[in-house]
């Protein structure tokens, strides 16, 4: 990184929200809504290296005071400690990752003009909602037979041995202790799953991506963004136990599964010729956790 001529850092101040901003909310993804949670802090586009930060909540009881810890620490790590070249582009960034989602602090970026354009865009509000509406959560026992669901309306000839599979996950036997299911649900119901699983007759290096479906109608929806939001879970846990690299294997001509993994940043490893019928190829594909 370049010599910075300015310090970096945040100070408090006062935030126009008729510019560039972001409004850092704080609330729990599991019981609550985002329109409940309340706003903590807004935080301004850097000048010289320096961000503002205007606080918005009192500060006065216990509750106010450990919200305004939690996103105090946050802004120290994200735009000070992270030391990333461009702060401000890395902030905008993490309003749509996963790691801001099932965090109890929630960073949302408001561009120039919201107001006038929130009053004439109630689409992209609506937009806006479908996202906040796609929770990612571990798969519970109770989830089996809307998973089993997708897999058949998926791929058919896998429901038996995804039965037996999650039926020896569910038992919580030592052979899957590693392993974890997520399913995503929009208004209670299942619509997508995913998960990880250790290669067993490896190292802990690497894992393997589970049995990934998504709903018919929830697929190529870019607004519910459900496979992305899917991927993005499994890679958050792998870095939280520190797994290096995350393997998948598809259908050779599953042009719709490999577009989605090329963009994905997954590379072909090996092809494998003829591995469910004549002519019908195994690709195996992996991807390095960073």
């Amino acid at each position: 990184m370049k010599q910075e001529k300015y310090k970096r850092r945040w100070t408090e101040g006062k935030v126009n929200t008729a510019e560039d901003h972001i409004k850092i909310h704080y609330g729990n993804t599991k019981n609550s809504v985002w329109q409940k949670w309340p706003i903590i802090a807004l935080l301004s586009p850097p000048k010289r290296n320096q961000f503002t930060v205007q606080f918005v909540v009192a500060g006065k009881g216990s509750k106010e005071q450990k919200m305004i810890r939690e996103v105090r620490r946050e802004l120290d790590y994200y735009l000070v400690e992270k030391k990333e070249e461009n702060p401000w582009a890395y902030a905008r960034y993490h309003c749509g990752t996963a790691a801001n989602l099932y965090s109890m602090v929630h960073w949302s970026f408001f561009p120039k003009g919201w107001k006038d354009f929130q009053q004439n865009n109630d689409s992209y509000i609506k937009q806006e909602n479908k996202n906040l509406l796609v929770r990612i959560e571990p798969a519970e026992i109770s989830d089996l037979k809307a998973i089993l669901g997708l897999i058949k309306d998926y791929q058919r000839y896998d429901v038996e041995f995804a039965k037996r599979y999650y039926d020896i996950y569910f038992r919580k036997e030592e052979i899957t202790e590693k392993d974890k299911v997520f399913v995503a649900k929009i208004d209670g119901r299942t619509v997508g799953v995913s998960g990880y699983s250790r290669d067993y007759f490896s190292t802990d290096y690497s894992y393997w991506l589970g049995w990934f479906v998504v709903a018919k109608e929830y697929r190529h929806k870019k607004e519910f963004s459900v496979a992305k939001k899917l991927l993005e879970r499994v890679e958050l846990e792998l870095k939280k136990r520190k797994i290096k690299k995350l393997f998948v294997s598809t259908e050779d001509d599953n042009k719709i599964a490999k577009s989605f993994y090329a963009t994905n940043k997954f590379r072909t490893e090996a092809v494998l010729r003829d591995y469910y019928d004549k002519g019908e190829d195994q690709l195996i594909l992996s991807k390095v956790i960073i």
